[in-house]
């Protein structure tokens, strides 16, 4: 396994928001009680969120700009490529606990439908 490589997906592992120094993936095993490093990561999280929300603020006045300044243009793409690697990793770590929530979803197979009845309309 290389180091990007992930382990098998298991419902009590968590990805963290950060790496190990080689820069493997780390993971948390996660049990019925919130503790550190779990609460860690959730503020980890929630500053990668808070920090890709201000690279996409800051990207906007730069390109409403009728001729955006070339040094601010590339001066953006590093941390909006961070930005968006980080929040990929997020999208990651949840994505792989929500079969947790409605018990083993095999390949290909859409997750059950919510609670209560939704008609057609509110699906579009």
């Amino acid at each position: 396994m290389d180091a990007q490589q992930s382990p098998p997906v298991s419902a009590n592992l968590r990805l963290l928001p950060w790496t190990d120094t080689a820069g493997r993936p780390c993971y948390l095993k996660e049990g019925r009680t919130r503790g550190y490093v779990s609460r860690k990561a959730d503020y980890v999280e929630a500053e990668q969120i808070d920090n890709g929300r201000e690279c996409l603020e800051y990207a906007n006045e730069i390109l409403a700009e009728p001729e955006p300044d070339e040094e601010e243009l590339l001066f953006l793409v590093e941390p909006l490529r961070d930005a968006l690697r980080d929040l990929l990793r997020i999208a990651k770590s949840r994505g792989d606990r929500i079969p947790q929530y409605y018990g083993e979803i095999a390949e290909g197979e859409a997750p059950p439908e919510p609670d209560g009845e939704v008609n057609e309309e509110e699906r579009q």
